[in-house]
């Protein structure tokens, strides 16, 4: 039994490591470099807008994640024509072989009936069908080296955006700390004097 072409490129063509990201820890900040998730209402849009903000990042990461979002987004994109480039090549070999079984089952059955001529055009349907199957399987290491290498490609973007979400995983904690500590050290200044007491004070000093 085949199988779909599509089967392998479903993970590819929702944005499997995309997809990751965006529910991870972090994903709101993913969401917002390639748009957010499509359709998402505004109030969904607001609540986003407000995590990023509370992570408090420095231009530069932004800028960062920016860029290897839109990466992994064209190299999934890249991943899938690939591999449906690779499924319609092992389709079509697996098809020409089909066609030469049947040509030469035909021409069997055309001999054993007396009909010569009927069995030589199937013979000839069947060399036909080897001659385009050894351009087809000519063709597919090709098609397997494009699947393998945007794969490769895919993995060492996975690998920066591990080290893009470190990188935004610090700069919280740090911003963290710095809003505690304002926190802490506000708290422990006086509260200030009301105006009315302190001329009330005042006039008694007199």
């Amino acid at each position: 039994m085949q199988k779909d072409g599509n089967d392998e490129t479903k993970g590819a063509v929702s944005g499997a490591l995309l997809g990751g990201l965006m529910a991870g820890p972090f994903g709101a900040l993913w969401g917002a470099q390639i748009g957010g998730v499509m359709g998402a209402n505004n109030r969904a849009k607001r609540v986003q807008a407000d995590e990023l903000a509370a992570m408090g990042l420095s231009e530069d990461t932004m800028r960062l994640a920016r860029q290897t979002a839109a990466e992994i987004e064209a190299a999934e994109s890249s991943l899938a024509i690939v591999k449906r480039a690779d499924n319609s090549q092992r389709d079509l070999i697996a098809r020409l072989d089909g066609e030469m079984e049947q040509s030469y089952v035909a021409a069997e059955a055309a001999l054993r009936g007396g009909d010569e001529l009927k069995a030589r055009g199937h013979l000839e349907a069947r060399q036909e069908a080897k001659v385009r199957l050894a351009a087809a399987q000519a063709d597919l290491p090709a098609a397997v080296e494009r699947v393998r290498s945007m794969e490769a490609s895919l993995a060492a973007l996975a690998e920066r955006a591990r080290r893009v979400e470190e990188q935004i995983s610090r700069s919280v904690v740090a911003n963290r700390a710095l809003r505690d500590d304002a926190i802490l050290g506000s708290a422990e200044l006086p509260p200030p004097e009301d105006p009315l007491e302190k001329r009330f004070r005042d006039l008694d000093k007199k």
